[in-house]
């Protein structure tokens, strides 16, 4: 028991346990486990291991030696990086793997996943149709982009009353790629539920974070051959939408979620490295102009300072004393009086109807609006209050600068019209509801980008801005933050700079530190109460 043998083995069992099955006398592991394994049999001595073995684990690691060719009918000519997105996504679905394409905004992840597409058409593989799944706002994006770049994919959008939705799709057998919403794919699991997809493609995957929705467990009920999932944003606020989203693209790589949440960070990035491919725009996009990000700090006019101090105070003597426990069973309420003094920042109009006085940030946004106007540049405004949208498009008509804007309300069709119209050069200003516009616009047309209020999560500004600064773009793109000095916005500024390593350290880093979410203790600090 004291031999050297014996020690490496037991240390390869150990790394493996819990994923170890034993069958007539063999070991065995799922392939997924592939490079752990490799890792773990690189420390043995005297180890032979097959060449089927020693080519998977390669191609893992290196998916742009994958040997596979461009299909002779795709209409477009692919990036480096985008060939080998393409190449990766081929050989997760030959090795029967899920994975997250994880590229950052704009780098076309839609292209790629095409490209994969039409080329399993034509190798015969696509022998039933695959299934995209992305908002609602997306499904003529995909119809059109599919239609462009692989005319011979026959595609249908599942779209209507409940009935028609049935007929499109019992109409469409035949068809290669059917295109449905999240949020109808929760009404219509039973027209699936005897279909098996070639592939399952989920766009925007982050919508389908949290494992206890509804919309969760319709897909989880799915089934198809091949599981892919596309996000920028994989990860928006914990590691557990990361666990959510791999118990759909490959059940039982993560352990359950208590032992999940035991894991080391290191473990977990080790794990998802082969499955999560993570390309940004300054590693692949040298031609691409700079994107310049400025925080613009304005003061509250004296009213409304007078109306935001009363307020924190409320706030901040009603939590006073609490416990950890009583300040998270109070973390709703909590939350909303946070929105509350971020509304004040905007503008207290928002929700005082009869107040009279200014808001120190909307005076410097129309300011910035007018100097950028004025040396030709094209505007992105986003806010996460439509109420603000509407006080602003107010103010810029008074000033004669014309706008579009984009509510959640606004249909799929007029939203397309919009934004080729903006990109060819009409209207000044593109007013945009931060939840209505934050993925799947091309913007190119826009140079300028304000965001008027913070948003918790970076994640989820840097989406907003991705809709100027991606692949089209010719000129510079300047981000303005508007924060209110001396506020809560000035605290979540700091907050989210810490936010944003959770994202870089299991996707981007090697130098994997604790992470970081929020917590009542970051809520205390944003609001000065002290325990």
């Amino acid at each position: 028991l004291d031999e050297q043998g014996f020690r490496e083995t037991s240390t390869v069992l150990q790394q493996l346990r819990g994923d170890i099955k034993v069958r007539k006398g063999k070991l065995e592991v799922p392939r997924y486990r592939g490079l752990i394994v490799n890792h773990a049999l690189s420390e043995m001595s005297d180890v032979e291991t097959t060449d089927k073995f020693n080519t998977m684990v390669h191609d893992l690691t290196h998916p742009n030696d994958f040997k596979v060719s461009l299909p002779k009918g795709l209409n477009a000519s692919l990036r480096e990086y985008q060939v080998t997105g393409f190449k990766w996504l081929k050989m997760l679905s030959h090795y029967q793997f899920g994975g997250v394409l994880a590229d950052d905004m704009g780098l076309g992840k839609t292209i790629q996943t095409i490209t994969y597409l039409l080329s399993e058409k034509e190798e015969g593989k696509l022998t039933s149709p695959s299934l995209i799944v992305a908002p609602a706002s997306l499904l003529y994006n995909w119809q059109i982009e599919i239609e462009k770049f692989a005319p011979s994919l026959k595609v249908a959008v599942v779209i209507g009353s409940k009935l028609e939705r049935e007929e499109i799709v019992e109409a469409h057998k035949d068809v290669d790629i059917l295109v449905t919403s999240y949020a109808t794919l929760r009404q219509d699991f039973d027209i699936y539920n005897e279909q098996t997809f070639h592939s399952l493609i989920l766009d925007e995957a982050q919508m389908i974070k949290n494992a206890a929705t509804k919309t969760f467990q319709t897909i989880e009920t799915l089934k198809a051959d091949h599981y892919f999932a596309l996000s920028g944003t994989p990860i928006e606020n914990k590691l557990e939408e990361l666990w959510s989203l791999f118990r759909i693209l490959m059940p039982g790589f993560f352990p359950p979620l208590r032992r999940f949440k035991q894991l080391p960070t290191e473990s977990i990035a080790m794990m998802i490295q082969p499955f999560v491919l993570r390309r940004e725009k300054k590693q692949v996009l040298k031609d691409l102009p700079d994107k310049i990000e400025t925080d613009l700090y304005s003061h509250l006019t004296e009213e409304q300072k007078t109306v935001y101090v009363a307020h924190l105070r409320q706030m901040q003597k009603s939590l006073v004393g609490m416990s950890k426990k009583e300040l998270n069973q109070n973390r709703i309420s909590i939350l909303a009086g946070l929105t509350r003094l971020r509304q004040i920042c905007c503008h207290p109009k928002l929700f005082i109807e009869d107040y009279e006085g200014d808001s120190g940030k909307l005076i410097q946004a129309l300011d910035i609006i007018q100097t950028a106007k004025s040396n030709g540049r094209r505007i992105l405004l986003f806010s996460q209050f439509t109420g603000m949208l509407d006080i602003l498009e107010e103010e810029l008509a008074k000033k004669e600068i014309s706008t579009f804007y984009l509510r959640g309300s606004t249909p799929i069709s007029k939203r397309q019209e919009m934004v080729d119209r903006f990109n060819r050069g009409d209207k000044d200003v593109f007013l945009i509801s931060l939840k209505a516009g934050g993925t799947g616009l091309n913007l190119t047309g826009a140079d300028t980008v304000i965001l008027y209020d913070l948003w918790w999560n970076p994640a989820v500004e840097d989406q907003a801005t991705g809709r100027a600064h991606r692949m089209g773009q010719k000129k510079k793109v300047e981000v303005w933050r508007l924060i209110s000095e001396g506020t809560v916005e000035e605290k979540m500024n700091r907050l989210q700079t810490e936010k944003k390593e959770l994202f870089q350290q299991v996707l981007n880093s090697e130098d994997v530190k604790e992470l970081s979410k929020m917590t009542i203790e970051d809520i205390q600090d944003i609001l000065d109460v002290g325990l």
